[in-house]
């Protein structure tokens, strides 16, 4: 699944070609970003036990203790849909104005959100796509 989701990040990023520089630099940030929260997330959903979901937007969706099919489809489903919000606002904003504002303000709290998540994550001790014996081994 790591391969899906390496596919996923790369054909977003092919898009990113005809944006903004702006937006195209925050678009990659965001979308490295959350290839590491997908990995992160897939390690919760490995080891139940030990972690669980707390993100309030995903647990709406799939629970605080999400299985890995349900982690790939809801996280690569908010990636293309941050790709095409990013991209129609890149597209209203002429560099002022209540889209440039919007745009502004979108790449903003996304983009630290999702900073947030993942130092979070890493700071609790979760690692991407960590394998059991990852974590009993971090734990020693």
């Amino acid at each position: 699944m790591k391969i899906i989701t390496l596919l996923a990040l790369f054909s977003a990023l092919g898009g990113c070609a005809t944006m903004s520089e702006q937006a195209r630099v925050t678009e990659v940030a965001w979308q490295t970003l959350n290839a590491v929260d997908i990995g992160q997330t897939v390690t919760i959903s490995r080891e139940p036990t030990h972690w669980h979901e707390t993100n309030p937007g995903l647990c709406a969706i799939a629970t605080s203790h999400p299985d890995t099919g349900k982690v790939y489809s809801v996280m690569i489903g908010d990636a293309v849909l941050h790709y095409a919000v990013t991209r129609l606002l890149d597209n209203q904003d002429h560099g002022a104005g209540a889209w440039h504002v919007a745009n502004m303000a979108w790449q903003s709290v996304t983009l630290g959100e999702k900073t947030y998540n993942v130092v979070h994550n890493f700071d609790v001790g979760l690692k991407p796509w960590a394998g059991r014996s990852d974590l009993y081994r971090s734990r020693q």
